[in-house]
């Protein structure tokens, strides 16, 4: 059941585990970043949807995250076509023993690609 709602939803569902590498996505975040398939997203490095000018902010943000900040943020991503999009993120994590585990974000696109980003 909770599968097929994470499925159906219209946002992005994207969990990442402590190396930054995805282990879930659904098919609206597939959508966000321009892929065939959520399943193509599983088992690649997350960063790699980073521009590289914004590498160092997304790994201080990775840090931040692990380190216990769940603020909402918004972060500037490429597309698999290296088209800009804005994001927005609602944040989750788990811990196992006490460790970070993984992260799980609940993506929406605030500026799909070919629209001027403000």
């Amino acid at each position: 059941m909770k599968a097929g709602l994470a499925s159906a939803s219209v946002e992005g569902l994207w969990i990442i585990n402590s190396r930054g590498v995805t282990v879930y996505a659904n098919e609206g975040m597939a959508k966000i970043l321009g892929v065939a398939d959520a399943s193509s997203l599983i088992g690649k490095d997350s960063f790699q949807y980073v521009f590289p000018d914004d590498l160092d902010a997304a790994r201080d943000l990775f840090v931040e995250k692990e380190a216990g900040n769940r603020s909402p943020f918004h972060f500037r991503l490429r597309r698999a076509d290296y088209v800009e999009i804005w994001v927005g993120a609602g944040y989750s994590d788990a811990q196992r023993r006490g460790r970070f585990h993984w992260d799980c974000g609940l993506v929406r696109c605030l500026k799909p690609a070919g629209e001027e980003v403000d």
